[in-house]
């Protein structure tokens, strides 16, 4: 698929209209990990993952101890959100998938998406082709 893209052919690849927005789930350090004067985020219980929704979550620094989810620094995982529109998209990770998941020291930003529409218009304004502005 991505050789065809490149080369220009037209891809036998099936893909999804949806919008998705993925929102960064990160912990105590982040993005100094390992840093002096930072916490690690190490350790803590991954809560509220379960195997009805992981396919919204793609996990990094995640270990499975004992039938639990444990993190493993400070970036553990990645929350994902789809929808017919990108205001659907953020709707969903934000208010349905996100709040499903908790570990100490979470936190992640809330503005994800929010410039998608104007950055897509400067890049028609440019010359790039797209199928779609939001």
């Amino acid at each position: 698929m991505l050789h065809d893209i490149a080369t220009g052919k037209k891809s036998k690849a099936k893909f999804s209209t949806d919008w998705a927005v993925g929102v960064l789930l990160v912990g105590e350090g982040y993005p100094f990990y390992d840093t002096e004067g930072h916490e690690r985020s190490d350790g803590h219980l991954l809560q509220g993952l379960t195997p009805k929704n992981i396919e919204h979550f793609h996990l990094y620094n995640v270990s499975h101890k004992k039938d639990k989810f444990m993190t493993n620094g400070c970036l553990p995982l990645v929350a994902t959100g789809r929808g017919k529109t990108l205001a659907e998209a953020q709707k969903m990770v934000y208010q349905d998938v996100i709040p499903q998941v908790f570990f100490p020291g979470m936190f992640y930003r809330t503005d994800i998406g929010n410039r998608c529409v104007e950055d897509l218009k400067k890049l028609k304004s440019w010359g790039y082709e797209l199928d779609r502005i939001a």
